[in-house]
């Protein structure tokens, strides 16, 4: 959406001519406003308008329209009409009423509405190319209700000519909670969205290679040198951890560097390497049953360092992680199951069924990541300490720009939704 905003104020339009207004309504910054959220949205094209050569006048009508009665206006007539005493007072509320009335009628849900649409097009008889954009991202980080409001709003516009609005939201996301706000009434969320968008664009999903891509070329490079070797080797495996999503991969990293720049600052903090804190940061994301135990099972990290190496007592087992298959993926869990369970002979029996279930989930890429990074994971001196660690990265979410200087890392606590 930063990229359809940019290339309209490239454009002769926006830069000379003043024809396109673009403007961004940030919906879940009103969450927690009591006021309608159609009230919020006017007030924001209503600023972006003031001052501007060609939406100066209509920046007017709309404030004009945003005029609301108080209660306490309303309690005064009340008391005026209770109290009133002579035929003088009946006059003087008549002009109140009259007065309230014509408020109401040049509010936004009554006439208001109505002289914004003449205005705008009254403008753009003057030039058909006179536009107001309004960007609203990240729809579905708002609660279900205030979602709604917010399409709600936007419906408002519908039928006025000159406004466009381009909306970030996950669809499915939107039309679930849609369906099931009007579920009374059968009204179906794809239904209802396919009324108010005209024209959807489908963003394709992250891959892999654009994901590493990301890593190597855009991200790498703004870091401190001491934090990009060990992400850069190690970018497949975040790729996957982040499920291919690059708003997770930065809250990753972010976390990673925080956790590691909070420890490292503490006077007389034990040693700790940056490559320790990102690799359990893998770990604990990916594995958090393999990596609970790992932490606290001397015998289980054996094991496991033993199999790193692939040795010849499962050369079943790896021959089958090799393998292409169609099978579903519980019958691979079983299949690999069953191979694992060499593992209690040639352990003696130190190896319990919930470990071997737990190193059941892992396929061929996980052992050749635990290769790449076996020297990290065997040199930790204190697992404890790196554990403590990682207490403190999954306790709050961070939000820093990606690239912040480790000796200038400060952490920001966010709240964020789902």
């Amino acid at each position: 959406m930063k990229s359809i905003e940019s290339n309209l104020k490239s454009t002769e339009s926006y830069t000379s001519e003043k024809k396109i207004l673009p403007m961004w309504f940030n919906a879940w910054k009103y969450e927690r406003e009591d006021s309608l959220t159609t009230v919020s949205l006017l007030k924001t094209v209503g600023y972006a308008m003031a001052s501007h050569p060609r939406f100066d006048t209509l920046s007017k009508t709309i404030f004009r329209g945003l005029t609301i009665v108080s209660k306490d206006m309303m309690q005064h007539i009340a008391m005026d009409v209770v109290s009133k005493q002579n035929s003088g007072d009946d006059e003087a509320i008549e002009q109140k009423m009259d007065y309230l009335n014509k408020m109401y009628r040049d509010s936004v849900y009554y006439e208001g509405l109505d002289k914004i649409k003449q205005e705008m097009y009254a403008i753009r008889q003057e030039d058909p190319e006179c536009r107001v954009v309004i960007f609203i991202d990240d729809l579905d980080r708002c609660s279900p209700a205030k979602a709604l409001e917010i399409l709600e709003s936007i419906k408002l516009f519908l039928d006025i000519e000159g406004f466009v609005f381009v909306i970030g939201l996950s669809h499915k996301t939107v039309t679930q909670l849609i369906s099931h706000e009007y579920k009374a009434t059968g009204v179906r969320g794809e239904d209802y969205i396919k009324k108010i968008i005209q024209i959807p664009i489908r963003i394709p999903s992250w891959s892999k290679d654009s994901i590493i891509d990301l890593i190597t070329s855009s991200i790498a490079p703004k870091l401190n040198s001491d934090y990009t070797k060990f992400l850069c080797q190690n970018s497949v495996m975040v790729a996957r951890v982040v499920d291919y999503n690059p708003r997770q991969l930065k809250r990753f990293i972010n976390n990673v560097i925080i956790a590691f720049e909070t420890f490292a600052s503490k006077k007389d903090s034990p040693e700790i390497q940056f490559n320790e804190i990102f690799l359990f940061k893998i770990l604990k994301s990916e594995w958090p049953e393999f990596y609970s135990e790992f932490i606290h099972n001397k015998d289980f990290r054996e094991i496991v360092k033993w199999m790193i190496a692939k040795p010849k007592d499962l050369r079943k087992y790896f021959k089958y992680l090799k393998t292409l298959t169609e099978e579903h993926p519980t019958e691979q869990k079983n299949r690999r199951i069953s191979l694992l369970h060499a593992l209690s002979t040639r352990t003696n029996g130190r190896i319990a069924d919930a470990q071997i279930d737990i190193l059941s989930d892992f396929d061929n890429d996980t052992w050749i990541f635990l290769d790449n990074v076996k020297d990290v994971l065997y040199g930790i001196q204190n697992w404890k300490i790196v554990d403590n660690v990682m207490d403190v990265v999954e306790e709050f979410t961070y939000e820093l720009p990606i690239g912040a200087n480790k000796s200038k890392a400060e952490p920001k606590i966010t709240q964020t939704s789902s």
